[in-house]
């Protein structure tokens, strides 16, 4: 399973998350992570075995001052980030 999380346990991560159970998801283990900087990920897609994210640094656009908002980019980065096997 892979896990987008821009929080976790409290915490900003910015990570993504490969969780591997053996056990019918009785418990988990971390198998993998993936770090990023203060991008704010929102969604991810596999594709050919390939996982890609999409990041569009909302939190700028969030914490933008009201009059400043209209002159944040407007695209999204699509980045590739791992090679997953399913």
């Amino acid at each position: 399973m892979i896990v987008i999380a821009n929080r976790a346990s409290g915490k900003v991560t910015e990570t993504v998350f490969s969780v591997r159970s053996d056990d019918n998801w009785n418990s988990a283990k971390v198998t993998d992570e993936y770090k990023f900087g203060k991008v704010y990920l929102t969604t991810g897609a596999i594709r050919k075995d390939q996982l890609y994210v999409l990041h569009s640094d909302l939190v700028s656009l969030i914490q933008a001052p009201q009059d400043q908002k209209a002159k944040l980019r407007t695209k999204a980065t699509i980045q590739q980030v791992a090679n997953i096997r399913q």
